[in-house]
């Protein structure tokens, strides 16, 4: 969920995150990044060298020097570019990076940011135009605004109240005035006018007429003045009009008879009136637009629900507190808070109860923040907290301590309890070292390191926490790059029948083999493949070697009677899997699917109850792993009916001792036998232990006192020589 949170932040903000191992070859990029570059990660293989050679030729050489600069210096780096599309499109960028070092100074990680600043750019210009427009409008305000080009043609026609004019002037737009007028006949005083225009000067008050859609004339006044560019050059000319009819005809009625004065005179205050209420009606609108403006951006900068500040405003203010800081010599930190339990309350008590104690949470935060404090919800159920100038960290850990216990108290809602926590990660930098960009990335690390370790606690950012960021980035990319290079291998270990003793198949059980770092199991990578998504490449992997292995063994007439693999619920819903399957040259009946995940049984995916109806169709064995760790109920357990269960190590190796325990595990048994599964015991490690799962009833058993994970080639010396190594392990 965190990584579909940073991949919107990353679209909505529009900048990409990057990092480079100095030492590689291929520059990592977020997907927003991809598409800053007008690239695809299909498409694109971001090595240094292709990625310079994305920017504009103008440019090249001296983002190299940049780039080498910051390596040589150890600094961080800072330019704006143009990046070139492959469609030949052109992006405006701003490119921000810093450098990472090793114990002896060497700079081994370059990471940063690059936002698209296209927009911004052609919004400057584009506001640069718009004042000066405004500015030359206001001179010679009116009801018509209008533009002429250097050909004195109409390039921009339209009215601030459309219901002022019985004609569009926008119709006039690529016309010339003498067009227009040479529709009723140029007068003397109108040839005068064009002629002024043709010489480029100004005019105020011109009249004149034109025939409107009834037959009528329509009188307008204009004014205007000739634009000119810096260089001196005619642009053209701006001006407005206004409809001058209604004035036009009530003069020409006073000429006509005194008669019809009084009317007159009520027929121009009317229309004085109609002006008036126009022009009220224009500072009204004027001023619902300015209260509309400052609305949209209070709106786009605070949380609706919280009424906070948002993720946005936080973004523009931790620069502003930032540069306040180095101003003034102060320290910077940043607490991000995670509330513990929320989904549950969500799940449980419905969304209106989450919203309230989102609420509760704005407002505690608020009154427990110091003035100059910033406090801000950037999440579902994340908040931020900005502090300049705290005078050491124990402030700060006290300042945590307070959230912690005043969040702990529960939110009433509807007559309920809604009983909740808060996590809190923080991130501190004195005044010569900030960078607001990392300062948050170093809040949001101890953040994990906080949830980590339980509940309602505080974790500081520290040198410990960053080197496990490096190391988990390392093995992350080492898992990748194993999986590439099929460095992921089986090792088996035997099973046996309880009563016999006799082997009845063997585990798969994954191995890497890692290229400095030797043999690794999987608590040294499943918990890093689990977050990159990637248990099932390795599932694919280790299935592949495991078939290939049993073919191998039954052509060297070693009978291993049946092959166990682990496979995680990702791997499950991979409808790929079937078709794998189909296509090995190999009985399916030796092959035994072990849920290597803590699926949730009683609530078991479609899709997966229908691979597991598959599979058994095509004659493959379903195991449930570690049965009894507290995942899967007896519901579950009847719902997805394995052909095994594998009682966890943790409830074998005290059943020898612990008379509970054994009770517990024969209960399992127990239950295995009613449902007609077979029940498997790993972890033995004893005779005493073999000898009492014997006792009540386990079908098969799995550990140390047996056998140890081994290689293929081992498990044909194993199995040959087993008869040999029964009676010693009986005796």
């Amino acid at each position: 969920m965190r990584v579909q949170q940073y991949e919107m932040a990353e679209r909505l903000g529009n900048i990409g995150h990057w990092s480079w191992d100095v030492g590689g070859t291929v520059i990592n990029f977020s997907p927003q990044t991809y598409r800053i570059f007008g690239r695809s990660p299909e498409s694109f293989t971001a090595t240094f060298d292709a990625v310079v050679s994305s920017y504009v030729d103008a440019d090249q050489a001296r983002i190299l020097e940049v780039v080498q600069t910051s390596v040589d210096t150890q600094s961080g780096f800072e330019f704006e570019s143009i990046v070139v599309h492959p469609d030949g499109t052109q992006r405006n960028v701003h490119c921000v990076g810093e450098c990472v070092c090793d114990d002896l100074g060497t700079v081994i990680l370059l990471f940063g940011v690059i936002k698209d600043i296209t927009e911004e750019i052609s919004a400057q210009q584009a506001l640069k135009d718009a004042k000066q427009r405004q500015q030359d409008f206001a001179e010679v305000a009116s009801d018509w605004l209008w533009e002429m080009g250097p050909d004195l043609r109409f390039t921009y026609s339209a009215l601030k109240h459309s219901e002022l004019y019985s004609v569009d002037p926008t119709s006039f737009v690529g016309k010339t005035r003498r067009e227009i007028m040479e529709k009723v006949g140029i007068t003397p005083e109108m040839e005068e006018h064009l002629q002024s225009l043709e010489r480029h000067e100004p005019h105020e008050d011109f009249r004149y007429w034109v025939v409107g859609p009834d037959g009528q004339r329509v009188y307008t006044s204009q004014s205007g003045k000739p634009i000119f560019d810096e260089n001196g050059t005619f642009m053209g000319y701006r001006g407005a009009g206004r409809d001058v009819t209604n004035e036009y005809y009530a003069q020409e009625e006073l000429l006509a008879s005194h008669r019809k004065l009084v009317d007159a005179n009520v027929e121009t205050r009317r229309a004085i009136a109609r002006l008036k209420d126009a022009n009220a009606l224009t500072r009204q609108r004027y001023a619902e637009l300015v209260v509309a403006q400052a609305r949209i951006r209070e709106t786009a900068m605070h949380d609706p629900l919280t009424g906070i500040p948002n993720r946005s405003f936080l973004d523009d203010q931790i620069s502003t507190f930032a540069r306040r800081c180095r101003t003034h010599g102060e320290s910077l930190s940043v607490l991000h808070l995670d509330l513990d339990r929320f989904k549950q309350i969500n799940d449980t008590m419905g969304h209106a109860a989450g919203d309230a104690v989102l609420v509760h949470t704005a407002q505690t935060l608020t009154l427990l923040a110091e003035r100059d404090d910033f406090v801000a919800r950037v999440g579902g159920d994340e908040f931020v907290i900005l502090r300049a100038g705290a005078p050491d960290r124990g402030s700060l850990a006290e300042f945590a301590q307070k959230i912690i216990a005043k969040l702990c108290e529960p939110v009433q809602f509807e007559g309920h309890n809604c009983w909740f926590g808060v996590s809190i990660g923080i991130a501190h930098q004195a005044a010569d070292e900030l960078d607001p960009e990392n300062l948050l990335v170093n809040a949001d690390i101890a953040l994990y390191r906080s949830k980590e370790g339980g509940r309602n606690r505080y974790e500081f950012f520290t040198d410990e926490l960053q080197a496990r960021v490096v190391a988990y980035k390392r093995t992350a990319d080492g898992i990748l790059n194993g999986i590439d290079k099929s460095e992921f291998f089986p090792l088996y270990q035997p099973q046996f029948d309880a009563q016999t003793f006799e082997v009845t198949g063997v585990e798969a059980l994954a191995r890497w083999q890692h290229p400095q770092d030797g043999t690794i199991g999987p608590g040294g990578f499943l918990p890093v493949a689990e977050d990159l998504s990637v248990v099932d490449n390795i599932d694919r992997m280790i299935l592949e070697r495991a078939i290939a292995d049993s073919i191998t063994w039954h052509g060297q007439g070693v009978n291993v009677p049946k092959l166990s693999v682990n496979v995680s619920a990702r791997r499950l819903t991979d409808t790929s899997l079937i078709d794998q399957l189909k296509t090995m040259d190999t009985p399916k009946s030796l092959l035994s699917f072990e849920l290597l995940e803590s699926i949730f049984l009683d609530d078991v995916e479609d899709s997966i109850l229908w691979t597991v109806d598959m599979l058994r169709d095509m004659g493959v064995s379903i195991e449930l792993d570690d049965f009894g760790s507290g995942h899967a109920s007896i519901i579950g357990l009847i719902k997805i009916a394995p052909d095994t269960i594998k009682i966890d190590r943790e409830l074998i190796s005290p059943i020898a001792d612990d008379a509970s325990r054994c009770g517990l595990v024969k209960s399992i048994i127990g239950i295995g036998r009613s449902l007609n599964v077979k029940v498997v015991a790993e972890g033995v490690e004893t005779l005493d232990q073999a000898l009492l799962l014997r006792s009540i009833g386990c079908d098969v058993l799995q550990g140390y006192y047996f056998a140890k994970p081994m290689s293929a080639e081992r498990i044909v010396d194993f199995v040959g020589d087993w008869s040999i190594h029964k009676e010693r392990k009986m005796a």
